[in-house]
């Protein structure tokens, strides 16, 4: 990727489109509506099979109030596409992966008008490997759910009109560069430097416009092929576009493990460790290190990570309820815990899927650790969700509003330190006791 920092005024012809997304979840069997073009002239309708009836596509013109079909025709997929382009002029769209096949198929672009299909390409030529190319060689190259790749959500795409030509193009993540096809006959176009500062610099202002309007909405993952593609770029003042994802409060959990055949839980934000790993890339550091439990983890440079072991009064059994570990902020009276609930927390249910598996040896001791803590002091809070009525610790997870209050019968801790977190700084092996009964009810 070219790295040239452009800082004259350039008026840009880019077509950016939002296509709509086909879920693989959602079965659709009615004609929908798959995509528009940027000046809004023209729809893209979908038309799934039906028995023996294959699936089609119809080209709409927009006039006002007014609609009526510019083009028809038939599509070559069994199922319905992940993503609808269509150029503003209404004479060409572009599918992209068809679903089924694992991701694997010979229509993971294609492009048509109204005459048809006009040219296809599988994930190999794609990524200019050789046609017998493996599955699983492919599954090395690009993150891959169950039933697809992901290269076409992990990348940026847009029409491009230059020199008299109209370009799909398409940066891949994986490889980082730009692929290119003519929109019009789907050849595929050796791209040179010129064209590549051109996109990157297209690109770039698409991808600050994106981040803008939705860095704050939803998963930052959702923007993961934007964000990425400005920390490559390196630009100092595009840098302040992902700091702010150090401050993401959408948290989750791990699944449980075992170290030592003591059962372990960590708490992450997937929106803060993505912001260290494009920082830590920006700055030439290691996106991983030995990590706090002596495995290989997300580095934390510019937030904190703490870990230790939380005591319990005895063994819990299936169905015993639920662990919290709070981190709370200093300025926090120790009286007044419950009345906000903190963002830094861990909620561990003691269910079959915590306590049912066999790589550890039921005890009274829980490794914890808590990842991408914002800089500051806090005190540390421990609670045993025991007594009935309990909140279900599953439901409850993703649902930061909610936090435990202490019953009778239930256990928490009573002291902590202060504890002082700085950029990059590890707080290890914390102790937490929390066997202290709440109440006199009997267990």
């Amino acid at each position: 990727m070219g790295k040239e920092h452009h800082t004259c005024v350039l008026i840009i012809l880019l077509i950016a489109l939002e296509p709509v997304f086909a879920d693989s979840w959602i079965i659709r069997e009615e004609r929908y509506l798959a995509a528009t073009s940027e000046n809004g002239n023209f729809a893209v309708y979908v038309t799934p099979p039906k028995e023996e009836v294959e699936s089609f596509l119809e080209v709409i013109e927009i006039k006002g109030q007014n609609e009526s079909i510019l083009w028809k025709s038939s599509f070559k997929y069994h199922y319905l596409p992940f993503q609808v382009y269509i150029t503003n002029d209404g004479c060409n769209v572009v599918i992209i992966n068809q679903f089924g096949n694992g991701g694997f198929a010979d229509y993971m672009i294609a492009f048509y008008n109204a005459n048809g299909l006009i040219k296809s390409y599988s994930m190999e030529e794609i990524l200019h490997l050789p046609k017998n190319t493996e599955d699983s060689e492919l599954l090395g190259f690009e993150p891959r759910l169950t039933y697809s790749h992901w290269w076409y959500k992990y990348s940026i795409k847009f029409f491009d009109a230059s020199h008299g030509k109209l370009y799909f193009c398409l940066w891949i993540k994986v490889f980082d560069r730009w692929a290119a096809w003519d929109a019009t006959n789907g050849q595929e176009i050796k791209v040179d430097d010129k064209m590549t500062s051109r996109w990157n610099i297209k690109a770039r202002l698409l991808s600050i416009e994106r981040i803008k309007d939705s860095l704050h909405k939803g998963s930052p993952y959702e923007l993961e092929a934007e964000l990425v593609f400005l920390s490559r770029l390196t630009i100092p003042e595009d840098r302040k576009l992902i700091e702010p994802l150090l401050s993401n409060n959408l948290f989750n959990r791990m699944a449980p493990s075992s170290r030592k055949n003591i059962l372990h839980y960590t708490q992450s934000s997937s929106g803060r460790a993505f912001a260290e790993q494009l920082l830590a890339k920006w700055d030439s550091k290691p996106a991983k290190i030995y990590g706090p439990f002596g495995n290989y983890r997300q580095g934390y440079y510019h937030l904190g990570v703490i870990d230790g072991v939380v005591t319990l009064p005895q063994v819990p059994k299936i169905g015993d309820g639920t662990l919290w570990v709070l981190l709370v902020p200093e300025k926090v009276a120790r009286n007044q815990w419950q009345r906000e609930p903190p963002i830094h927390r861990l909620v561990a249910s003691f269910d079959k899927y915590l306590l049912g598996q066999n790589s550890f040896k039921a005890s009274r001791n829980f490794l914890f650790c808590i990842e991408g803590i914002t800089p500051g002091n806090y005190w540390l809070k421990a609670v045993w969700d025991k007594a009935k009525p309990r909140r279900k610790g599953r439901a409850i997870i993703y649902r930061p509003h909610i936090i435990c209050q202490p019953k009778d019968g239930d256990y928490e801790s009573i002291k902590s330190p202060v504890f002082t977190f700085e950029a990059g700084k590890f707080v290890r092996n914390v102790t937490i006791d929390c066997t202290h009964k709440v109440g006199n009810r009997p267990n």
